[in-house]
C-alpha cells in the first residue's frame, strides 16, 4: 500500500489516491488526533478527501475480522489562505498580511524574561492580534508582559519603550499616581513601563487580549493562570478614583478624542501636560468605548472562568456587563449613535470652536457593533455610517471617520482638523464596520467596504495605510497669481557637468532636466533654456558662497525648485530683506526643505512612512518635483519647497541665499513668487497609528465576515461557517482559516451552482454550524449532507435569511443546497 503521489504534507480537502492495496478488508483513516474520519472498503486503488485534525494521519488496512494488516502515514498541515474565483479577495488578504508584518513585531527582555509582541502598546498589540493570530503562533508572552508587570491594585501598564538612564519628561509627569516604572535600569535593556494616565481602555484590553490568545492557543491551563490578573483589572477599573465615575457608575476618563490619549487644550492647561489627569483639577466624563469594551470583556471573563472550573464566579461579571450596558445606554445613546463624551460637570465649558458634540460619531461606535450592544442598535449605527457617507466631503476616502464631524478647536497641537484622530479616516473603523455589517444582515455594505479598502491599498502600492486625510483638498482655497522669477542674470552653474560651474560629475548630472515653462506640484516655474541656475557651495569651482537677488515687490509666498549634493544636514540659509530694513532668516536643511538630487526616494518622499509624519497642512514640507535620468543613472531629481512670508504686506527688497561651509552644494534652477500662502494638493494619507492595527481589523472582517469562519469554541473546537461569497459576485472560493498557535483550523471549498450552492468543508472541530445565505427570492428545495437529505432551520438577520445546517462529528462534509 502506498500513496500514489508523495508530498511533504497534504492540505485539508485535498484528494489522496492510495495504490497497491491488496487482500480486501477495510481502510480506516485516522486524523492527527487519532480520530477516524474515513472508513471505506479496501480496493486496489482508492481515493479519499483529507479532513479532521492536522498532524500525522494514519491509514490502517484491516482484514474482514478487523485485524491489522498494514499501515502508512502522511502529514497534514495548512495555513490561512483565501483563493476566490476572481482573485480579488486573495489579493486583499495578501496585502493585509504584508501590511501587518511590515510593522515588525518586537522582543524585549524584562526582569530576565523575553517577551514577544506585535506592537509595544498593549492596545495596538491586542487589536493587531485580531489579524495576526491567523498567521503567527507566538502569542502568549504579549499578554504575559502586562500580567507579570501588573500593579498590585490591578492597574495594567499599556506601553513599554526603551529608556536612557536619565530622567525623561514622562518620568516626571507620570510620577503622580505611579503611572511609570523603569525596568532593567543601568543595562542596555533599560526600558520604561508607562500607563498613560488619561487612558481607561487598558484593563478591558488586557482581558480581551487574554481571551483571544486563549482562543487561538487552546491552552486553558495557561489562561487559568491569569484569571486573577483579569479580576484585579476589573476591580481597578471599576473602583479606582482615576477610573470610576461614582456619579454615573461607569468608567470615566479625561476629555480625549474617543479612545486616544490626546487631551483638549483647556484640560491640558490644568495639569502638567498632555495625557495627564489630576484627581482634583481634571473634569472627567464618560467615553462610551471604555464602557462597551469593559462590558464585552466582562462577558469574556465569565466564559473563561466557566472553562477554568470557576463557574461560581462567572455570574457576577455577566451581571456587571449588563449593568454597564444599561447605564451607558441610558446616559449616552442618542438614538442614532453613542455620544462621544458625557461630562461629570457640564458647567466646565471647553472652547470647541462651535463643534456640535451631540452630532459627533466617534471611533468606538464602530467597535460597539461587535461588542454585543444588540441588533437594533447595530442596525441604527450602520444606518448612521451610511448617512455619513452621503454627507461627507466629496474628496473623502470613506465614511470610516475616527470622529465625524471633527473638532473645530482644542486639538490643534496634536490633531488638526481632518487629520489623524480629529476627522481622519481609518481602516480601524472600516474593518469593525464591515464586520458589523456582515453580522447584521448588511452583507452588501460589508462587501462594498472591503472592495473600497482593496482600492485604497492598490492606490498606494499594495500597502493599506491605517489613516487617511478626512477631507483632502485637491484645489487651492482661492485663485493664485504666480510670478516666476528671472534668475538668468545671477545663474552661474549649469545642470550639465563641467569642470568649473557644473553640477554632478561626468556622465552623472542633471543635464536632462526640462527647460522653459514647466509646472511641478501645481506651481509654474520657468527654467532657463541654457539649463543654468543658482549654484551655492563653499568649496566647488564656479559656485558662489552667496547670491543676492533684488525683488522690489510684495509677495505672500515663495516656491523654490532646488536640490543638494549633500555633505551634512545643514545646506545653507535664505535671508529675506524688507524695504523697512527688517530681515527674516530661514535655515535650509536636508530632510526639511529638500533632499539629495541623486537617487531620490519615492514620490511621497518617504513612501509608506509618510503617514507617520505629522502633516499639519496635509502635505509634506517638500515634495519631489521632477524625476529623470542621465547618461549613467535612471533616478535623479529636483524638489519643490514653499515658504510662507510672515510679512506679506511689506515690500521685499532682496533675497539672499548663502551656503553652508560643510562642502556640500545647493542648486536652485528656478523660483516662483505667489500672492497667496503656500498650498499644495493635499496628500490622501494622514499620520499616526501603526498600520498593522487597521490591517488586523480588516483581516477580522474578511475572515469572519465575507469568508464567514468564526471560532465559537476553543481553537475551532466549535465552528460556524457562513460563506457570503455570492453577495460579492464570486462563483467559487477555497478558504482555510488556521491558528498556528494550536493547529486549530477550518477549511471549505464553496461554489455557486445552477440551482444553489455546494460546499465541501472540514475542520478539527466536533461541530460545524453551516449557515448558507439565501438570496432575496430563494427558497430551499433540498439540502443534502454527504448525499443524505437533511432539514435546515431558517434564520433571519435583518433582511437576510440563512439556511442553517449542523454538521456533527469529525470528517469531511459535502453539502448541496438546491433552491427554487
Amino acid at each position: 500500500m502506498e500513496l500514489k503521489t508523495n508530498k511533504p504534507h497534504w492540505q485539508p480537502l485535498e484528494v489522496i489516491t492510495l495504490a497497491g492495496v491488496s487482500g480486501g478488508g477495510t481502510l480506516s483513516i485516522l486524523d492527527g488526533a487519532g480520530v477516524e474520519y474515513v472508513r471505506i472498503p479496501a480496493m486496489p486503488e482508492v481515493r479519499f478527501t483529507v479532513g479532521g485534525a492536522l498532524g500525522t494521519h494514519t491509514v490502517l488496512h484491516l482484514d474482514n475480522d478487523n485485524r491489522f494488516l498494514e499501515s502508512l502515514s502522511f502529514r497534514v498541515d495548512t495555513a490561512t489562505r483565501i483563493a476566490d474565483g476572481s482573485g480579488k479577495y486573495a489579493r486583499l488578504l495578501q496585502l493585509l498580511y504584508l501590511t501587518m508584518v511590515n510593522s515588525l513585531a518586537e522582543r524585549r527582555l524584562v526582569d530576565g524574561k523575553v517577551y514577544h509582541y506585535f506592537v509595544c502598546w498593549l492596545r495596538d498589540h491586542t487589536h493587531t492580534m485580531k489579524g495576526m493570530k491567523y498567521f503567527d503562533g507566538d502569542l502568549k508572552t504579549g499578554l504575559e508582559l502586562y500580567a507579570d508587570t501588573q500593579r498590585a491594585d490591578g492597574m495594567v501598564y499599556d506601553r513599554i519603550a526603551s529608556k536612557p538612564d536619565v530622567q525623561g519628561w514622562r518620568d516626571h509627569s507620570f510620577k503622580p499616581g505611579d503611572f511609570v516604572r523603569t525596568v532593567n535600569p543601568g543595562t542596555s535593556q533599560s526600558a520604561t513601563l508607562q500607563r498613560i494616565p488619561v487612558e481607561n481602555d487598558v484593563e478591558y484590553l488586557f482581558i480581551e487580549c487574554l481571551y483571544f490568545t486563549w482562543k487561538a492557543t487552546g491552552d486553558t491551563g495557561w489562561m487559568a493562570r491569569y484569571l486573577d490578573n483579569a479580576i484585579r483589572a476589573v476591580k481597578y477599573a471599576t473602583t479606582d478614583p482615576y477610573r470610576w465615575s461614582k456619579r454615573f457608575q461607569l468608567l470615566k476618563r479625561g476629555y480625549t478624542i474617543d479612545t486616544w490619549d490626546f487631551m483638549h487644550d483647556d484640560d491640558v492647561s490644568l495639569t502638567t501636560g498632555d495625557n495627564v489627569v489630576d484627581i482634583d483639577k481634571t473634569t472627567f466624563g464618560v467615553m462610551h468605548g471604555d464602557n462597551t469594551g469593559m462590558a464585552a470583556s466582562c462577558r469574556y471573563l465569565a466564559e473563561m472562568l466557566e472553562s477554568a472550573g470557576r463557574s461560581g464566579e462567572a455570574p457576577a461579571y455577566r451581571k456587571l456587563s449588563d449593568e454597564l450596558t444599561a447605564r451607558l445606554n441610558d446616559l449616552a445613546w442618542s438614538g442614532t449613535h453613542y455620544r462621544h463624551h458625557v461630562s461629570e460637570d457640564p458647567s466646565f465649558a471647553r472652547d470647541l470652536g462651535g463643534t456640535d458634540e451631540a452630532a459627533q460619531v466617534s471611533l468606538s461606535n464602530a467597535y460597539a457593533l461587535n461588542r454585543g450592544i444588540g441588533t437594533d442598535k447595530c442596525q441604527t449605527l450602520l444606518q448612521t455610517y451610511q448617512r455619513i457617507r452621503e454627507e461627507m466631503p466629496a474628496n473623502s476616502p470613506g465614511e470610516f471617520y475616527l470622529i465625524y464631524p471633527p473638532f473645530e478647536h482644542g486639538f490643534d497641537k496634536q490633531d488638526v482638523k481632518w487629520q489623524y484622530m480629529n476627522g481622519g479616516v481609518s481602516t480601524i473603523v472600516a474593518g469593525e464596520l464591515a464586520r458589523g455589517a456582515f453580522e447584521n444582515g448588511q452583507e452588501k455594505y460589508g462587501t462594498d467596504i472591503l472592495d473600497r479598502l482593496l482600492g485604497l491599498a492598490e492606490r498606494h502600492g499594495g500597502h493599506l495605510h491605517v489613516c487617511f486625510n478626512g477631507n483632502p483638498q485637491t484645489e487651492p482655497p482661492c485663485p493664485r497669481t504666480f510670478s516666476p522669477a528671472d534668475l538668468s542674470s545671477a545663474s552661474q552653474v549649469t545642470a550639465a557637468w563641467r569642470p568649473e560651474g557644473g553640477w554632478g560629475d561626468s556622465g552623472n548630472d542633471l543635464s536632462r532636466m526640462p527647460i522653459g515653462k514647466q509646472e511641478f506640484c501645481g506651481v509654474p516655474f520657468t527654467l532657463d533654456a541654457s539649463k543654468q541656475g543658482l549654484g551655492l557651495a563653499a568649496k566647488k569651482p564656479g559656485f558662489s558662497k552667496e547670491v543676492r537677488l533684488p525683488v522690489g515687490k510684495r509677495h505672500a509666498s515663495l516656491y523654490l525648485l532646488h536640490t543638494i549634493d549633500s555633505k551634512g544636514s545643514f545646506t545653507g540659509e535664505m535671508v529675506v530683506r524688507y524695504a523697512d530694513g527688517e530681515t527674516v532668516c530661514k535655515v535650509i536643511q536636508a530632510g526639511e526643505q529638500l533632499e539629495d538630487w541623486f537617487m531620490p526616494g519615492s514620490k511621497e518622499i518617504r513612501g509608506r512612512e509618510v503617514h507617520e509624519k505629522k502633516l499639519p497642512k496635509g502635505w509634506p514640507p517638500y515634495q519631489l518635483a521632477w524625476r529623470g535620468a542621465n547618461d549613467s543613472f535612471e533616478n535623479v531629481g529636483l524638489f519643490v519647497w514653499g515658504w510662507d512670508n510672515p510679512r506679506p504686506e511689506t515690500e521685499i527688497s532682496e533675497i539672499v541665499f548663502r551656503t553652508a561651509s560643510t562642502g556640500g552644494a545647493w542648486f536652485i534652477p528656478a523660483m516662483t513668487w505667489c500672492d497667496q500662502p503656500v498650498w499644495f494638493r493635499q496628500s490622501e494619507l494622514s499620520f499616526g497609528i501603526p498600520d498593522c492595527w487597521g490591517a488586523g481589523a480588516v483581516v477580522y472582517a474578511l475572515i469572519e465576515g465575507l469568508a464567514g469562519v468564526v471560532d465559537n469554541g476553543l481553537a475551532f473546537s466549535r465552528t460556524t461557517v457562513t460563506p457570503r461569497w455570492e453577495i460579492s459576485g464570486e462563483t467559487c472560493a477555497d478558504v482555510t482559516v488556521h491558528y498556528p498557535a494550536s493547529g486549530g483550523y477550518a477549511a471549505y471549498r464553496w461554489k455557486k451552482t445552477d440551482s444553489g450552492q455546494r460546499i465541501t468543508l472540514t475542520s478539527c472541530a466536533d461541530e460545524i454550524m453551516l449557515r448558507l445565505l439565501l438570496l432575496d427570492n430563494q427558497t430551499v428545495k433540498e439540502i443534502t449532507v454527504n448525499g443524505t437529505p437533511v432539514k435546515a432551520t431558517i434564520e433571519t438577520v435583518g433582511e437576510r435569511r440563512y439556511a442553517v445546517v449542523p454538521c456533527l462529528g469529525h470528517g469531511v462534509f459535502d453539502v448541496i443546497l438546491a433552491c427554487l
